[in-house]
């Protein structure tokens, strides 16, 4: 990734995040163990794919799976160790230019016609990110932009053909058709029919020769941590980004960052422990998964402080929660975002919590993005309400929000008005 600058400036609450302290809150023990570096830095790749996978509404672990057999088949075909390595995280980060694509993000959609164009850039949007990931195999980005065009010409989004596309390109295809069956037989038959359009004859030999080797089962071999060549600060960076294309996906800009400013003043403001912050950091970051595949922002459909929206809310946290539940590098704030719709009188969602058997970070978080988003409403709206984004949150104190955090949270937020 570009070298960013040592702190971002997290406007309209004029507070400094020191991405040094993000290195060291989120990856502190990592140490100076490489392969535990690697192996948080794959966690993060595929956390990054996942989210473009459910905007494509694909399972979760679809990259994972589409690398791997795309690896395994080239494994097969005596290709590169570095070719086959670079197939496993181009299948893994193959959906990520989903997560912003101007056809599927929040706002005004475009027409049919060109949603269904704008879609074709979705390999090309990928390769752009993936250009910027300092630490992944060499040629990852090519086969990921190039691996959705077909032997005819009839791709996208380059329209190559023939011998003009790169082979791990045209295995990491393969690899896509397989992984989108649930019996392998059904993905030899189409490999074979589309044999000399879709795919390179030789190609379509290959997989067959993969198939009857394997039976289209895989190995547990997991990912290829040493062709990672990461540093804390390609993660923290992996991690910006993630968070600032969710934003942009949702029609939010830099909502992480103001909301992160808040709950990092009031955790402080609190004396929160190590554990409810470094959960914290991540929550903030990443709440907004929820919200990708969604058709619209809840707080563009619901005021943040109405119990209308609650089950929406919770519904939003809990597919976020689940994401993060899978990822070893991130799960510490499954609880806090999973509980971020719950009330602090115990009338939330999803499970009815009261007062302290909410965890901090979550009644932090979910005071901050209710604050986040009346904050931004009154900053935007021509006639905006006559109370003060802080006299609102203030109403629901002792009801919706910890009456403790709300009054944190009103020192933090007029320091920095």
């Amino acid at each position: 990734m570009e070298t960013p600058p040592s702190a971002a400036i997290c406007e309209g609450f004029g507070t400094v995040i020191d991405k040094t302290a993000y290195s060291m809150t989120l990856f502190q023990d990592a140490g100076s163990d490489p392969r535990l570096a690697a192996r948080r830095f794959a966690d993060l790749l595929a956390c990054f794919g996942s989210i473009g996978n459910s905007i494509l509404g694909l399972p979760l672990d679809f990259g994972e799976r589409k690398g791997a057999i795309a690896a395994s088949i080239a494994r097969t075909a005596h290709r590169p160790d570095l070719e086959i390595n670079a197939l496993y995280y181009a299948g893994v980060l193959s959906g990520i230019g989903a997560v912003g694509n101007a056809a599927l993000r929040k706002g005004t959609p475009p027409t049919a016609r060109i949603a269904a164009m704008l879609r074709w850039d979705v390999p090309a949007d990928a390769a752009r990110i993936c250009e910027q990931i300092a630490g992944l195999p060499a040629g990852t980005a090519d086969i990921v932009r190039w691996h959705m065009e077909n032997w005819d010409g009839t791709g996208y989004p380059d329209q190559l053909r023939w011998h003009t596309i790169p082979v791990p390109a045209q295995i990491l295809h393969l690899g896509d058709v397989a992984a989108r069956v649930t019996d392998p037989e059904d993905a030899l038959a189409t490999v074979n029919l589309e044999s000399g359009r879709t795919y390179a004859p030789e190609m379509a030999r290959t997989y067959s020769s993969w198939f009857h080797l394997t039976g289209g089962a895989l190995d547990a071999g997991g990912a290829p941590l040493d062709a990672l060549a990461p540093e804390a600060s390609s993660a923290v960076d992996l991690l910006d980004t993630m968070a600032d294309r969710l934003d942009e996906h949702n029609g939010t800009p830099d909502r992480w960052r103001r909301v992160s400013a808040l709950a990092e003043g009031v955790a402080e403001a609190l004396g929160a422990g190590d554990e409810d912050r470094r959960a914290l950091a991540i929550a903030s970051m990443l709440f907004g998964i929820g919200e990708a595949a969604a058709e619209e922002p809840e707080n563009v459909k619901f005021d943040p402080l109405s119990r209308l929206g609650s089950a929406e809310r919770a519904r939003n946290a809990d597919t976020a929660a689940r994401v993060l539940a899978t990822r070893e590098t991130l799960h510490a704030a499954e609880a806090t975002v999973r509980s971020r719709s719950e009330w602090y009188d115990g009338s939330g969602k999803p499970g009815g919590l009261q007062h302290d058997a909410i965890a901090l970070s979550s009644r932090i978080l979910s005071a901050c993005i209710a604050y986040e988003a009346i904050d931004q409403a009154h900053r935007t709206q021509p006639r905006p309400d006559r109370l003060r984004p802080i006299e609102r949150i203030e109403t629901a104190s002792g009801s919706q929000f910890d009456p403790t955090v709300t009054r944190a949270l009103a020192v933090v937020a007029r320091t920095h008005a």
